[in-house]
């Protein structure tokens, strides 16, 4: 993880989970929370494992794009062969999916609920079997409490780790900037 600075615990908390997924058969998707203060590697951290568990593939989406109602075809399927979620999940070419969770509105976590819950992803149009995926959240969220808060807990007790991204050290900042 050269490109990757004073994030060591989050390195090794997140190597523990991926090795825990190659030792179990879980059915339904595994879920990963990475939060902190925004820059300190989270997204770097996922296009890392993208590359060297998933052959640099990954279904990605920035949610805090989805601003209102009308992405609600988005997450609940509207007709076919239009873009959706369900849509996305089929046509995927790993098991990895990215979340960018901030600014997400709470309007679109019951989809999650289906997502996070089953093997089995249904909306209006779409049945796609999600078994064995991982599900990669990042936040800019501080705190587990902030983020129960905000989440909600139906969302926070689905997320299976919490992953902290500690703000820089000095000497954190002094080898990035060498580097």
């Amino acid at each position: 993880a050269s490109c990757l600075f004073g994030q060591e615990k989050a390195i090794e908390e997140i190597s523990k989970s991926l090795w825990y997924l190659t030792t179990v058969k879980r059915e339904k998707p595994y879920v990963i929370m990475l939060y902190g203060n925004s820059s300190l590697g989270k997204t770097e951290l996922v296009r890392m494992i993208s590359r060297n568990f998933f052959g640099g593939k990954c279904l990605e989406k920035h949610l805090s794009m989805f601003k209102n109602s009308n992405y609600s075809e988005y997450f609940f399927g509207d007709s076919p062969n239009r873009k959706s979620l369900g849509f996305d999940l089929l046509e995927r070419e790993s098991n990895l999916i990215f979340f960018e969770l901030d600014k997400c509105p709470e309007y679109f976590f019951s989809a999650f609920y289906t997502l996070f819950d089953n093997t089995l992803f249904k909306d209006a149009t779409y049945d796609v079997n999600v078994s064995g995926i991982v599900i990669i959240l990042t936040s800019n969220y501080q705190t587990e409490d902030e983020m129960k808060k905000q989440l909600g807990l139906p969302i926070f007790y689905r997320i299976d780790k919490m992953i902290h991204f500690d703000d820089f050290k000095s000497d954190t900042i002094y080898a990035i900037v060498k580097n």
